[in-house]
């Protein structure tokens, strides 16, 4: 299918210039954004002239991740904070098309409406240096904290001990920790005991917190005795090669 099909199967309304955005991360995560432009009036209620098509083809986005997203777009929203519209094809289902030699899974949202955060001027910032609606999105974040949504089986992506890409070999916060550990031994000798006390710091906080979760996580594996010095399970790892 080309862009212009892919448009067809949420709209009968041709657009007028598509603008093909790409977001891949590697081989296995296709991304693909597009960005149709439709004449006045041509989209229903009050979506403007432009709709949002995306496309997909990882391990983390599937009918039931987007079913998933849908409901958490809307309870933000109902809670006064603008999530943009995750909208379903025509026959209203999120479609699998062939695009590009893969498979992907199409759905759409409707055109943010505000300035994103990512194009807000840097210079609109606090003398220490935040951004001005940085306080506002802490409150944010503990207001649907503390709705507890719990409506889907699936693993977030920021959850600690979950993996959320069925094609990761470990939980991305863990991978995370593991790059820094690896350009931490990668210091001068002098900055090894700081950078394994972190490490161990870090190793007795995730600890802590796993023993307090209520999340189901496979026991650790013989991995915890490895040499490896990035093994989450090595308490002192060994001197750094030349």
């Amino acid at each position: 299918m080309d862009n212009k099909d892919i448009f067809r199967l949420f709209t009968p309304v041709e657009p007028i210039k598509i603008e093909s955005r790409d977001s891949c991360h590697g081989d296995a995560d296709f991304r693909r954004t597009l960005i149709g432009e439709f004449p006045d009036g041509a989209l229903p209620g009050g979506a403007g002239n432009r709709l949002v098509v995306k496309l997909a083809a990882n391990g983390f986005t599937d009918p039931e991740h987007l079913a998933m997203w849908e409901r958490l777009a809307r309870e933000y929203r109902a809670l006064g904070y603008y999530c943009p519209e995750i909208l379903r094809d025509i026959a209203g289902n999120f479609p699998q098309a062939d695009y590009e030699g893969r498979r992907c899974v199409v759905w759409a949202e409707e055109f943010a409406r505000y300035t994103l955060a990512d194009n807000v001027e840097v210079t609109i910032t606090l003398p220490d240096g935040r951004y001005t609606y940085y306080d506002d999105a802490l409150l944010m974040d503990a207001r649907v904290a503390a709705k507890r949504f719990d409506f889907s089986p699936l693993p977030s992506a920021y959850a600690l001990f979950d993996i959320f890409d069925k094609n990761d070999a470990e939980p991305e916060v863990l991978e995370v920790a593991h790059d820094w550990l690896k350009a931490a031994l990668a210091l001068p000798e002098r900055f090894r005991k700081r950078a394994l006390g972190i490490w161990d710091r870090w190793e007795d906080n995730r600890a802590y917190v796993r023993a307090a979760a209520t999340v189901r996580y496979p026991p650790p594996s013989s991995s915890r005795t490895s040499t490896d010095p990035t093994s989450f399970w090595t308490r002192r790892a060994p001197s750094v090669a030349s």
